[in-house]
């Protein structure tokens, strides 16, 4: 379980990289701030490092891919199961349609 000043530093981190204006250069896109930041370049670099490694959370960009979302496992696995349940939209098959490429993923 996440505890709070843990979420905090993460937020605080997300927060200061997402406040700027995105600018792509070639294939690479740069965030340029418009004030400073409020934590030391140190601790943004070690939560960004705890963040990527942290196996109770998924980081995600959105579906229209301007922003980017951080959620627990069990929030995001929950949403996956909420998504393919919805019968309008899948069928959920007896057998994999492509046996030699399938993988079974189990929530």
């Amino acid at each position: 379980m996440l505890n709070s000043s843990y979420c905090f530093a993460i937020c605080e981190t997300f927060s200061n990289l997402t406040a700027g204006k995105i600018i792509t250069k070639g294939n690479k896109r740069f965030i340029i701030h418009s004030g400073k930041s409020n934590l030391t370049p140190a601790h943004q670099i070690n939560t960004l490092q705890s963040l990527r490694t942290n196996p109770d959370i998924i980081i995600k960009p959105t579906d229209k891919g301007e922003a980017t979302v951080i959620l627990t496992r069990q929030l995001y696995e929950a949403e996956v199961l909420r998504q393919l349940n919805n019968t309008q939209y899948y069928t959920s098959l007896t057998q994999p349609k492509c046996p030699d490429t399938a993988q079974q993923r189990s929530f």
